[in-house]
């Protein structure tokens, strides 16, 4: 497992959870000075990075990009895979191309598939936006799959996304799909919501699990709340997870507080 933390070069809102914000290079030396191993890059738009500068900076720093998050694409552009819009559809799978390409410039990197997937209850009926979720999740898996890159179907809790809310919704939907490219995203905020035994459902999704997300139950960096991140960890280790650990928190009470605490706290639990 590696530490990753979460970046993003544009002006996102107090309650958006990425910690580092701003330039990129003055950023990606922040986050390795305060102990990270990798960088989560949270984007609209990856056509206007240069994989070949990214690649300089992750080398000067010794980081390496773990994953990139595409809810901006949802938040600021109003994209979604099951809009009743065919153009806006069409959009998204795009753009979510794009990641996949900037993706497959790099090492085991994940692009991770949450907020864009739409809500079931904007949709013009339930079977329209399962049918067009899996359609274009297959579609971008393919594509993935091509550029030997990974995508992660993130589970969000039920007040921020309508449907594929826990571990097991996830499983369930990742067993119909059957898609290899495809792989499960567990985040410990939303866990806290949706599971009624965490380390059951870490369990449960052993041979799936991909990506992780961690912030405190109050969304806060690990540590601040209540959350039980030893047990969390003891059982990444044993089952036997080996992919990374990106901090998802508010960037509060500042982005180097939250940063290295992170680091602090969670690098007892890292083997």
């Amino acid at each position: 497992m590696i530490l990753s933390a979460t970046y993003s070069d544009y002006e996102l809102a107090d309650r958006s959870p990425v910690i580092y914000r701003g330039e990129m290079s003055a950023c990606f030396k922040q986050i390795a000075q305060d102990g990270f191993q990798g960088v989560e890059i949270h984007s609209k738009d990856t056509g206007s990075y240069d994989a070949d500068e990214v690649k300089t900076l992750l080398d000067r720093y010794g980081l390496r990009l773990t994953s990139l998050g595409t809810g901006l694409l949802r938040q600021m552009d109003g994209l979604s895979l099951t809009s009743d819009d065919e153009a806006c559809r069409i959009r998204a799978v795009q753009r979510l191309k794009e990641f996949i390409d900037f993706a497959a410039h790099f090492e085991d990197t994940v692009v991770i598939i949450g907020l864009l997937r739409g809500k079931i209850s904007e949709a013009d009926s339930p079977e329209h936006y399962w049918e067009r979720l899996s359609k274009h999740l297959i579609e971008c898996a393919d594509y993935a799959m091509e550029k030997h890159v990974w995508v992660g179907l993130e589970m969000i809790n039920r007040y921020e996304a309508d449907t594929l809310n826990s571990a097991q919704d996830g499983l369930r939907y990742l067993r119909e799909l059957g898609h290899p490219a495809i792989g499960l995203h567990l985040d410990s905020y939303h866990m806290n919501i949706e599971e009624a035994d965490i380390r059951a459902s870490l369990e449960q999704s052993a041979e799936k699990l991909i990506h992780v997300h961690v912030a405190d139950s109050d969304r806060y960096y690990p540590g601040h709340g209540h959350m039980d991140f030893k047990e969390i960890f003891e059982t990444l280790d044993e089952i036997s997870y080996t992919g990374a650990v990106a901090v998802e928190a508010l960037a509060k009470p500042d982005a180097r507080t939250a940063g290295s605490e992170s680091v602090r706290f969670l690098e007892k639990y890292m083997h």
